[in-house]
């Protein structure tokens, strides 16, 4: 679990106050509220964005997988492989909280190998945390001399 002192206030939030209907904004705050652990509000949010859009699905896969409600991220990951092109990068991420290391390690890999601009999240990625408990993990880190 993240722990925030109960006064702070991300950045993510205060967005809503200035523009709440964007979905960019939604999925912020959906994260912040993945970071924190309400899994119930995160999803009530992104089932409210343009779930036709990639991005936004691909949240609310993530978000279904963090809640540990793993027939509902599969089958959006199903859906997301329908897409032409395919963030290989999140669906990583969806199966890392998943505990399918394997595949989210060929799918970082897959990444490694397009030169994905995601790639250099790896290190400072919170949704990362339980993979780089992986020993996988380190050596894609050296392979892209992040390791230090």
């Amino acid at each position: 679990q993240h722990r925030h002192t109960a006064n702070y206030a991300p950045p993510k939030l205060l967005i809503v106050a200035i523009d709440p209907g964007t979905s960019g904004h939604k999925v912020g705050i959906a994260f912040t509220y993945i970071l924190w652990g309400r899994y119930d509000q995160a999803i009530t949010v992104l089932q409210k964005t343009d779930l036709h859009q990639r991005d936004n699905l691909s949240s609310l896969a993530y978000a279904y997988a963090s809640k540990g409600m793993k027939t509902k991220a599969l089958e959006i990951i199903k859906q997301l492989k329908d897409y032409p092109k395919q963030n290989l990068y999140d669906l990583a991420l969806i199966y890392g909280v998943l505990g399918e290391d394997d595949q989210a390690f060929v799918l970082l890999e897959k990444v490694l190998q397009k030169r994905g601009k995601s790639i250099v999240l790896l290190k400072v990625d919170p949704r990362l945390h339980r993979l780089r408990l992986v020993p996988q993990f380190m050596t894609l880190l050296k392979k892209i001399g992040l390791e230090q």
